[in-house]
């Protein structure tokens, strides 16, 4: 019989330390539930959360650092409280959740603990994911809402609180709509993972709850739609190698099909929407935002972006076509962060539906954060060049 492998696991009073110091929540900043209750039937309490490993208890599993001692591995140190969830999915990818952001994790939650000390905690549960999201209407108002009526190309929207503009902004919106740019007059929706452009300007109703109408113009049909982003037909382009810190053209690769999906998305994505650099006009509006809100619910923000991407059309003057940049996008099913390589790239995972093939596919697209062509465009010193 196989001898089981030794696992240095933590101490009782370790473990309580590890529950006490977070007061039984998970360490998941974003997370953060209650761990432990009573049961309704005894007077003993049930748990959903766990002491875990952030160097691993044994070899070969996450995290292992074999410089450690038995000692260092079962001590308070080397531990996280988490819920049983999120437990299990550090675990599960090591290379997302590193040690240094489980440290910080840990270090947070006990500071934010800490500071709870003497308070009333107010405990909100986020709105469910099916209700609630961010909505963009047009470029300068980012909101949460809901989406509370829906037929044919009508909407009619339940709006709560402001990421980017106010009340204010929603009504020069609407004010403005008739003389905005064709490409300004849109909605999209995180949670639907979609958007569209607005056939008139919208309607509002300001009556304790902020309530707004709109109307959608047509958009292609799903059999229209696959005959035209059908990715699995598009043609052989350069490939671009994205597993460095960055990001380079490869001259003697091409990819062609599905495979050109990745680089698109990375392209278009790292693009910022106004910039002067080429490439730049039909790109987004994350590295922008990202600096705005800093830093501040980018996960919304890049999923926002990508829909508004694959629905507004893109007007391009030298190729005389209209179509959106990621039209080949038919829905944001999800956007993920994930541990940067590099200070200048942001690294999203991005679980999305795409025409042409027919499982939902997850991407890791490293997404540039950098602002600088949306400054003035820098001057060329053509002396240096010679006469």
């Amino acid at each position: 019989m196989a001898k089981a492998k030794a696992r240095d696991e933590f101490p009782d009073p370790v473990k309580r330390a590890l529950y006490e110091r977070v007061n039984g929540l998970c360490s998941k900043p974003d997370c953060r539930v209650i761990t432990k209750g009573a049961k309704s039937d005894t007077d003993q309490a049930f748990t959903i959360g766990q002491a875990s490993h952030i160097h691993a208890a044994s070899k070969g599993g996450p995290r292992f650092l074999s410089t450690q001692t038995p000692a260092q591995r079962k001590a308070f140190a080397n531990g996280i409280w988490l819920c049983s969830n999120h437990g299990t999915e550090v675990d599960a990818d090591e290379i997302t959740f590193p040690a240094d952001m489980l440290r910080t994790w840990k270090s947070k939650t006990e500071g934010y603990v800490r500071s709870m000390v003497g308070k009333m905690p107010s405990y909100v549960p986020p709105p469910p994911r099916s209700e609630e999201g961010l909505i963009a209407l047009g470029p300068n108002v980012l909101v949460f809402g809901r989406i509370v009526g829906h037929s044919a190309k009508s909407w009619k929207l339940s709006l709560g609180e402001f990421l980017l503009g106010d009340v204010h902004d929603l009504y020069q919106f609407v004010d403005t709509f008739e003389s905005a740019t064709p490409d300004d007059r849109y909605v999209s929706f995180e949670r639907t993972g979609a958007g569209g452009m607005l056939a008139q300007p919208p309607s509002i109703v300001d009556e304790g709850e902020l309530v707004v109408s709109l109307e959608l113009e047509s958009t292609l049909s799903p059999a229209n739609a696959l005959a035209t982003f059908d990715v699995t037909k598009y043609g052989k382009t350069l490939a671009i190698d994205m597993a460095l810190d960055e990001p380079h053209v490869v001259w003697d690769r091409s990819v062609s099909g599905a495979d050109t999906v990745p680089q698109r998305l990375f392209v278009i994505l790292t693009g910022v929407k106004g910039g002067w650099r080429g490439g730049d006009d039909p790109g987004s509006r994350v590295a922008e935002l990202n600096l705005k809100l800093s830093g501040d619910h980018i996960e919304n923000i890049i999923a926002i972006e990508i829909a508004r991407l694959a629905s507004v059309p893109y007007h391009d003057r030298l190729l005389k076509t209209s179509e959106p940049a990621l039209g080949f996008v038919r829905r944001v099913r999800g956007v993920r962060m994930m541990a940067q390589r590099s200070p200048l790239y942001l690294m999203a995972r991005l679980s999305l539906d795409i025409w042409g093939l027919a499982e939902t596919q997850e991407y890791d697209i490293p997404i540039s954060s950098s602002t600088e062509s949306l400054g003035p465009e820098p001057k060329v010193d053509v002396s240096l060049f010679g006469p």
